[in-house]
């Protein structure tokens, strides 16, 4: 084969690597305060967003919200975890070691384990562990019945090295090589007690790495750091209980390895501009006062020059108003006393409303006071009441909608051509609750609800919101 011919087969060889690499997707990982969350990012398809909690929240979670470069990113087809193709894996690990002496807490340990079982739901595969020496499974051969309460009875007591560091590795090994996607759990039932010295860092780079959670759940008897043990459970996204605290777990034990949502985020409109410093999308769960961000590096379309244009007058109108003006005010001067210049008033147009058409009020209809549900608004609608104090003009909109932004731009759901209104200045979300909640999506211009400037806010009917010279009035039908 000549130089040529070989040089292009390398070169053809290296290409090939190269798209499987890009091609492999990049998962950023976030835990707080219980809530984990993952952002995955792959070429050929779109963002996605997974999350699950390993315990109650403070606070629940009033708003998710992703932004690239300040552009808002669509949150959508939203699936509620699990679903009917969706499947948990679960390994149920007793020691049964420590020979006669352990009889008693060797018997509540196989109780224990007969109850997880038996609140697995349908979409739950559950399988068998024992620590006697290493670990001995116990999985259900696939269509095929497999009686718990019958294997377990017939375990007794056993007087072999309790090696939890080798039924931890291998029981996460294991789990690893089930089906990618599913999610995968290990329950050990122990009193902590190893007669090797458990490697944690080792543990939990494996557990983390196969995304598996390890659940402990311990009846405290022979000598174990307990507390070392627990902080490991916790590092997996996983919960260490005993005493009373076990009992309740054991009520639900699948609650959290059971909760949680994937979300599809759509990018298709996002734009990057020359003055974009980074290209990353942020992803941003908000409960309380506090929030988890994700960050991943994407690449989105750069914009063409009438986008760029067209962007630059949304968020730099008034800069580039005042510009233009300062090059033509002696003009103004001069013609201002011939002429009566038309004052220009803020027509808002809503974007998917119901069939009820735009009502134009005079300014007498209009009152702040007014009560907080109307007549004729359906059931789950909202009215907005909008109003400019300068020209006496307001608009009435009726929607619909589950999302509602409001903003200068022309893909906002009610667009209100105001100067001094941003381009995307807030956006209304319902939440399951059907309250819908308030986020500010201006980075210099602020929304204020019932005169006080709030980044997010949970609104009740009457509430009244101001954006720019612009004032809202929120309003909800009667459920």
């Amino acid at each position: 084969m000549s130089i040529v011919a070989r040089t292009f087969l390398v070169a053809i060889s290296l290409a090939i690597l190269s798209s499987e690499v890009m091609a492999e997707p990049l998962n950023v990982k976030g835990n707080r305060d219980g809530l984990i969350a993952t952002l995955t990012i792959a070429d050929d398809d779109k963002p996605k967003l997974e999350w699950r909690f390993e315990r109650a929240l403070p606070t629940p979670i009033t708003n998710l919200v992703a932004n690239y470069n300040g552009q808002i990113i669509p949150v959508g087809d939203t699936r509620t975890y699990p679903q009917a193709d969706d499947m948990t894996m679960a390994l149920v690990i007793v020691d049964i070691t420590g020979g006669d002496a352990r009889a008693n807490e060797v018997s509540l340990e196989r109780a224990r384990a007969v109850r997880i079982y038996q609140q697995a739901a349908p979409h739950v595969r559950a399988g068998f562990g024992i620590i006697d020496g290493g670990l001995r499974l116990l999985m259900p051969p696939p269509d095929e019945t497999f009686d718990p309460l019958l294997v377990l009875a017939s375990l007794g007591t056993s007087d072999g090295a309790a090696n939890l560091q080798n039924a931890l590795g291998a029981g996460i090994a294991q789990m690893g090589e089930f089906t990618e996607g599913a999610r995968r759990t290990i329950f050990v039932l122990t009193d902590g007690h190893s007669d090797e010295p458990l490697d944690y860092g080792a543990l939990t780079s494996a557990a983390k790495e196969l995304d598996v959670s390890v659940n402990v759940i311990v009846k405290p008897g022979r000598e174990a750091d307990l507390e070392q043990l627990s902080a490991f459970a916790r590092s997996t996204g996983g919960f260490y209980a005993s005493g009373e605290e076990a009992s309740r777990i054991l009520d639900a034990p699948f609650r959290f390895v059971d909760s949680g949502a994937t979300a599809v985020l759509s990018t298709e409109g996002a734009r990057h501009y020359f003055w974009d410093k980074d290209r990353l999308l942020n992803v941003s769960f908000v409960y309380g006062d506090r929030s988890l961000t994700l960050q991943a590096p994407i690449t989105v379309p750069e914009a063409s020059l009438r986008e760029t244009w067209d962007h630059a007058w949304e968020h730099q109108g008034r800069t580039i108003a005042l510009v233009l003006a300062a090059t033509g005010w002696l003009t103004a001067l001069i013609l201002m006393p011939f002429a009566r210049w038309p004052r220009r008033r803020t027509r808002a147009v809503a974007v998917g409303a119901y069939s009820a058409p735009i009502a134009s009020t005079p300014p007498s209809a209009v009152s702040v006071a007014a009560p907080s549900t109307r007549p004729g608004l359906p059931s789950g609608a909202v009215r907005l009441v909008l109003s400019e104090p300068h020209s006496g003009y307001s608009d009435r909109l009726d929607l619909t909608l589950e999302r509602i932004t409001i903003g200068r731009a022309r893909d906002n759901t009610v667009v209100v051509p105001n100067g001094s209104v941003s381009g995307h200045h807030a956006v209304l979300v319902r939440g399951v609750d059907g309250v819908f909640s308030l986020s500010n999506l201006s980075e210099t211009n602020p929304t204020l609800v019932n005169g006080a400037a709030q980044q997010f806010a949970a609104l009740k009917s009457g509430d009244e919101l101001r954006l720019g010279d612009v004032r809202v009035r929120f309003e909800k039908g009667m459920p």
